[in-house]
């Protein structure tokens, strides 16, 4: 029998292309979120104990929030889904995508700074698993990755990323992830 994965931020640039390669070996279970229903944690965690989860991939981040519900998509509800099933469904691993560059000491933007919030309570749950990733690029991406690398890598001699004549090579999210699943 397949594993049931959700991926909350599925129609993003990452949960799309990682949909798309998940889908021919796990159970990919979609439902949309509805902050400013009236019972949405009721509803909420309704779903979660239905649907029995294996993999709860949280993707979702809205980097410039302009609402009330933009904020509890960002800092609360991962946290709340993160608990819940630790508690209803201890089996199902909860996978946070982060940022490398929470260890940056000189950017603290608003998008790091929450990152780290979340990290920090996640780290306390059992089931929760953080993936902190470096940039991500398309493999039809305009511009000069040549370019785009002079400003990124630390030293000539490290490039973090490839470019045609680079030591580097890609590595496809959907490879990355089943080492975690």
């Amino acid at each position: 029998m397949k594993k049931v994965i959700f991926i909350k931020g599925i129609k993003g640039f990452i949960g799309k292309n990682l949909f798309k390669q998940l889908k021919k070996e796990f159970n990919i279970i979609q439902f949309k979120f509805n902050f400013r229903e009236k019972n949405f944690e009721n509803n909420l965690r309704n779903i979660l104990l239905n649907k029995k989860l294996d993999y709860f991939i949280y993707l979702s981040f809205i980097k410039k929030p302009k609402n009330y519900f933009d904020e509890i998509q960002n800092h609360d509800l991962p946290i709340m889904i993160a608990k819940f099933l630790e508690k209803n469904n201890p089996k199902c691993k909860f996978i946070y995508f982060s940022t490398l560059n929470i260890f940056l000491s000189n950017h603290k933007d608003e998008y790091i700074l929450t990152k780290k919030k979340i990290e920090k309570k996640l780290k306390k749950l059992k089931n929760s698993i953080i993936l902190r990733i470096p940039l991500i690029l398309s493999k039809n991406i305009d511009g000069d990755k040549k370019k785009l690398s002079r400003f990124v890598n630390i030293l000539p001699a490290i490039s973090f990323i490839p470019y045609k004549g680079s030591n580097i090579n890609y590595m496809e999210l959907h490879i990355f992830i089943k080492y975690f699943i």
